[in-house]
This record gives C-alpha cells, structure tokens and sequence, in this order.
C-alpha cells in the first residue's frame, strides 16, 4: 500500500503532530507536559507509547536482558495489580513473556486501542487522544506507588 519511505514519513508525521498535541497540554505551572517514559526511577522499567497498523499501546515496559530479574521486577509490580489498576482506571494486560525479536524478551503491563493503524490518518487524532488520555492515567497510578516499588526492586537490580 505503502512504500518503505512513505511509511518512514507517515511515522514520522505522527509522532509530530503528537508532540504538538503534547505541548499543549500545560501542567500545572504553565509547561508544557514532559512524559515520565524513562524516568521510573527502577532501572530497567520504562513507561512507553507504541503505535503500528494493528494497535496503539501504552505501557510499563520492563527491559532487562537478565531473565531472572525481569521476572523478579515484574512479580514485584504485579503484587499491587488491585491499585495499580484502581488508580488506572481500567484493567491492564498483564504479560510476563513478550518477545520483540527473536533473541530479545521483555515484559509488559500494557493497555490498547483496536483497531489502531499508523498509516490512516484519519485515525490520528483518536489514537492522540487515546495516548495523552491513557498514558496521563498510568503516569498518575505508577506516580502513586513507585516508592514502594522502587524501594522493593533494589535487591534484584544489584
């Protein structure tokens, strides 16, 4: 449908016209809105956008390449699954095992929009409005029990 550098643009003009989105939303000092993404405060855990022609995601994403303590980090998060997802609002897909090539696994806590494709722009202003609305949300529920979280993650990432 697409060629390679037309898609290459479509991305790129998406996520632009995202964070044009972004800077518009003001916190409350009057700045535009920084997402949290890669500063948890738990190494190895990010809270990630994702978009392709399938579904739009947003997520905790836990990325260490040492299984035992992806595992351990996971298990300890999905020990406040109850709040986590109380202060979220929704439930979240809860997955352990995600492999994302053949050799690289993840985990995830993820929630998304079907049907979501990157390269129809008339679904963009709806998947925008799905990531500020969502990710705004699971900031505000991992804000509310990093601490904890953190404080519990430190003997397994040593």
């Amino acid at each position: 449908m697409f060629s390679n550098d037309e898609k290459k643009q479509l991305r790129k003009d998406f996520w632009n016209r995202f964070a044009e989105r972004t800077k518009a939303i003001k916190n409350k000092r009057g700045y535009s809105k920084k997402w949290m993404l890669y500063k948890t405060g738990v190494k190895g855990v990010e809270l990630k956008f994702h978009l392709d022609e399938k579904t739009a995601l947003v997520m905790i994403e836990i990325n260490l390449n040492n299984a035992e303590r992806r595992d351990g980090i996971f298990n300890i998060i999905e020990e406040y699954k109850a709040v986590l997802e109380t202060a979220f609002k929704n439930p979240l897909i809860w997955d352990k095992d995600v492999y994302i090539t053949d050799k690289k696994q993840i985990a995830r806590i993820y929630y998304e929009m079907k049907p979501a494709n990157i390269y129809i722009k008339d679904q963009w202003p709806e998947i925008i409005d799905f990531f500020v609305r969502q990710m705004t949300r699971l900031e505000f529920a991992w804000r509310e029990y990093a601490d904890v979280i953190k404080e519990r993650t430190k003997a397994i990432i040593q």
